[in-house]
């Protein structure tokens, strides 16, 4: 087993999450700090593991979204 097979997806989330920090700052109102913003999306992971079996596209889009609109991805 190579590894690159051992990373956990929620360490694989991480990684990307944090490659696309400079998207959502862009997205974010100025009043929402972009560390907060990631943070809540990794504990909406972590909480929900599920989430990682949908169509990657369409759960970044999500969360772009959610960026956007200024909104929290906290089951709120």
């Amino acid at each position: 087993m190579s590894d690159a097979s051992r990373i956990s997806p929620l360490v694989i989330f991480k990684g990307e999450l944090e490659k696309r920090r400079e998207e959502f700052h862009g997205k974010l109102p100025a009043n929402m700090p972009v560390e907060r913003f990631l943070g809540v999306c990794n504990i909406a992971v972590a909480n929900n593991p599920d989430l990682l079996k949908c169509d990657p596209r369409s759960l970044w889009m999500a969360f772009m979204r959610c960026a956007t609109d200024g909104l929290l991805p906290d089951g709120r």
